[in-house]
């Protein structure tokens, strides 16, 4: 994805004021650094790059020919999951410099047994930093797994059945995993499943992609990257079949959005359509700065402030 250098444009711009009804917390401005990790492609390699959220102590933690997906365990586990299009479902550890850099300290390729991650598949941890879900056993046509790594007891075991599992988190405190399908009719739908083996239920609908996270002070509530009645792309705060905010990037288009630790900044995918820039937006003060005008993938904060 990208060099460890990182060339950010900072340009903010005015937007409109603090969003009603977005979730409480503190400025994000106070949560140790580095605050942001993406994933940048950078000649003909993939790297993971972490640095503070004005593009500053940039390091790259990981680097492949390979696409890949990842996620940020809570930041005192120092690690990060790993899916490529290898199928391979990776944990790496890292550690901090005397400078305070972040480095790698291991890379370990995890035994999913009969359970192998499909290629490219969004992962997830826990909110307690011990599971990681993933979507497995792929037949590359209609039919896939949701499956489960347990990093205590180092094993994989299968939840669900579907299709084909777009985009998954953990919400309810871990009590559950939220998903998307895209279906055969056209909607795409969003389910929940709180087990191995649940029958899982369709909490929400659309008709586009529909990616999620959860939000990060309120268990019960997920971000959702959705199409309005208008087919306008959204990026809202829903929980239990209602939108809280339906609208927090206030911007004309949003893509992949994510909250920080405090829910109180969102890292998004914005205009201009042809040539999409990453911006961080205050959910507190309203204002919007550019993150980066070099394509990235999947921006993400750390989910805990500590």
């Amino acid at each position: 994805m990208r060099r460890v250098a990182l060339c950010v444009v900072i340009a903010v711009s005015l937007c409109p004021p603090a969003i009603a009804g977005k979730p409480s917390g503190g400025g994000g401005s106070t949560a140790p650094n580095p605050q942001i990790a993406y994933e940048v492609l950078s000649g003909k390699s993939n790297k993971l790059v972490v640095s503070d959220e004005n593009g500053t102590n940039a390091s790259t933690l990981f680097s492949s020919a390979l696409a890949f997906h990842f996620d940020l365990a809570p930041r005192s586990q120092h690690q990060i999951a790993i899916v490529d299009s290898s199928s391979a479902l990776r944990l790496l550890t890292y550690g901090v410099t005397g400078t305070g850099a972040f480095a790698t300290t291991a890379n370990v390729v995890l035994d999913t047994g009969a359970y192998a991650p499909r290629r490219n598949s969004n992962v997830d941890f826990s909110p307690d930093g011990t599971k990681l879900a993933y979507a497995c056993n792929s037949n590359g046509v209609d039919s896939e797994h949701l499956c489960v790594y347990d990093l205590t007891a180092q094993s994989a075991s299968e939840w669900g059945t579907d299709s084909f599992y777009w985009d998954l988190a953990w919400f309810r405190g871990g009590g559950a995993i939220a998903y998307s399908t895209e279906d055969a009719d056209g909607v795409t739908r969003l389910h929940e499943i709180d087990g191995a083996g649940a029958t899982p239920q369709v909490i929400f609908e659309t008709r586009s992609d529909l990616y999620l996270d959860a939000s990060r002070t309120n268990a019960n509530a997920l971000v959702l990257d959705y199409h309005d009645t208008a087919g306008n792309a959204l990026i809202g705060l829903w929980q239990d079949g209602n939108f809280i905010d339906p609208d927090l990037a206030h911007s004309s288009v949003g893509f992949f959005g994510e909250t920080n630790c405090r829910d109180d900044e969102l890292a998004y995918l914005g205009p201009p359509n042809t040539s999409p820039d990453w911006y961080i937006r205050s959910l507190t003060s309203g204002l919007s700065t550019t993150f980066s005008k070099t394509y990235l993938h999947w921006v993400q904060f750390w989910p805990t402030c500590s």
